[in-house]
């Protein structure tokens, strides 16, 4: 086997396995969740978890820029410049950002039905998950594959630990936000050490390329996490709190599909960085099918398991939510295979890139429809199983427009 397949087939199971174990704890977490909270509670738990995958929107935006960037230095006393340089840009953005979302959340509370302190207090993963995410792609970017999967399963045990303690405790929402918080602290320190810079001398890295990199990072990412974020928001907005709350459930359990396959795209990009373009492709094939073997597999499941799945899940017998699962995992095997492929075309551009380029142009706006198109179906939908339908549509047409936009711009 060639060292770039050998290495991105070790890379993926190191980060599979550790991906899985961090899934698992996440899964025994929603678990735990859904059975110690009543299903109203838990729709609002997870209406509170889509305000996450949108900060995590921002954070992945940064660790993919940091790894792409990282991924093409071998001067270590250029990578600790990076990372510093990362950090220091990123406070300053991201009190703007907690500032703002601070303000915003005492107007939008009352529509989602939440409580404006269990938001501001969910918000404080904003600066906590920017500076874990710089870790992270410094981890990830000179491929220390194993120390990054370590860091994944002690964050998510103590999340899990916490949370379930205290929501036994008598915390409710509260306890279940306080153990997301406190995992993604401690993870801060071990990271920093896994990275082993301390001793190292900085040296001066240029960093105009990785922020013109980072913008188009951003807007890809905007395209898979607003995909699997924004259908919770409207569901919440459209549907009664009980019908929401048994979407919530099939929706957090359609997407395993999509964080199960992740790791195999963090394993590939910075492979894909570092290789020649035929070198790119023939990873991105295998990388693919990695990807179909977990989607044909979990989707097999969902099919013929999926009523016992959400008694397993939640300890109800929910009809509805059974009947949901199968479509909106449907739904995020359509994103699994499109987040690999803005994967692939980020590790395509190239660090003079331009904003007034064609493919760059075509690729905003084939997201930019692709969303608006989603938000326009779901939020017409006159019943969820009609919601998920279109949330299955939406999917492909996301991947249609982006293509379809590559193609025009050859």
């Amino acid at each position: 086997m060639k060292k770039g397949s050998f290495t991105l087939l070790s890379g993926s199971l190191t980060l599979l396995i550790a991906y899985n174990l961090f899934n698992v704890c996440n899964f025994i977490y929603q678990f735990s969740m859904a059975r110690l909270l009543s299903p109203i509670e838990y729709g609002a738990l997870a209406t509170l978890f889509t305000v996450v995958y949108f900060v995590s929107l921002f954070s992945d935006t940064l660790q993919t820029t940091v790894t792409t960037f990282i991924s093409k230095t071998e001067d270590k006393g250029k990578i600790k410049d990076t990372i510093i340089r990362f950090s220091q840009g990123a406070l300053k953005y991201t009190f703007a950002v907690w500032t703002l979302y601070s303000i915003l959340i005492f107007f939008i509370a009352p529509y989602l039905k939440l409580s404006s302190l269990h938001l501001l207090l969910i918000g404080t993963l904003i600066p906590l998950s920017f500076v874990t995410a710089i870790l992270r792609g410094g981890l990830q970017g000179t491929q220390k594959f194993k120390e990054l999967g370590l860091g994944l399963i002690v964050e998510s045990f103590v999340k899990v630990s916490v949370a379930i303690s205290l929501v036994w405790f008598g915390w409710a929402l509260y306890g279940a936000i306080w153990g997301v918080i406190i995992g993604a602290l401690v993870i801060i320190p071990l990271s920093s050490k896994q990275l082993r810079l301390k001793n190292i001398s900085r040296k001066e890295a240029h960093l105009q390329a990785p922020f013109k990199k980072g913008v188009i990072t951003l807007v890809l990412m905007l395209g898979v996490v607003g995909f699997y974020s924004i259908d919770l928001l409207i569901a919440r907005l459209i549907f009664s709190e009980e019908i929401a709350g048994n979407y919530a459930l099939a929706a957090l359990l359609g997407k395993i599909i999509l964080w199960g396959a992740m790791p195999i795209g963090r394993a590939y990009l910075p492979l894909a960085v570092m290789s020649s373009q035929v070198k790119r492709k023939k990873l991105l094939i295998k990388a693919g099918l990695f990807s179909s073997f977990l989607v044909i597999t979990l989707l097999s499941i969902y099919f013929f398991f999926s009523e016992q799945l959400i008694i397993l899940f939640s300890g109800k017998d929910l009809p509805l939510a059974a009947k949901l699962l199968f479509k909106t995992g449907i739904a995020m095997s359509i994103l699994t295979f499109l987040n690999l492929y803005f994967l692939h075309l980020l590790a395509n551009i190239k660090e003079d890139i331009s904003f007034n380029q064609k493919k760059i142009k075509f690729v905003i706006c084939a997201i930019g429809i692709g969303l608006v198109s989603e938000v326009v179906l779901l939020s017409t939908a006159h019943s969820i199983e009609s919601f998920t339908t279109r949330l299955i549509i939406a999917s492909c047409a996301l991947g249609i427009y982006v293509w379809s936009g590559q193609q025009l711009a050859k």
